[in-house]
């Protein structure tokens, strides 16, 4: 599951910068607010079992603000 997702982000461009923009944001923030930067160290890593990578995506704040970058890249164009 986590694998399907992360191609189908890397195919869509709006995808890829809504990630980058969440990523980018989150190192202005302390440990536990940085959701998405720490899912995708421990994916390119391996260094936390994808069990539980994928229940820290399941995460009401974690989507929140994932599709919220994704509004802003898809009507910024940025």
């Amino acid at each position: 599951m986590i694998f399907l997702v992360t191609r189908l982000i890397q195919k869509l461009r709006f995808a890829r910068r809504a990630v980058l923009r969440m990523t980018s944001d989150e190192q202005q923030k302390e440990g536990p607010q940085r959701r998405m930067s720490t899912v995708l160290w421990d994916m390119f890593t391996g260094s936390a079992p994808y069990r539980d990578i994928f229940i820290r995506t399941l995460q009401p704040v974690f989507w929140i603000r994932l599709f919220s970058n994704i509004a802003k890249s898809i009507f910024s164009g940025k």
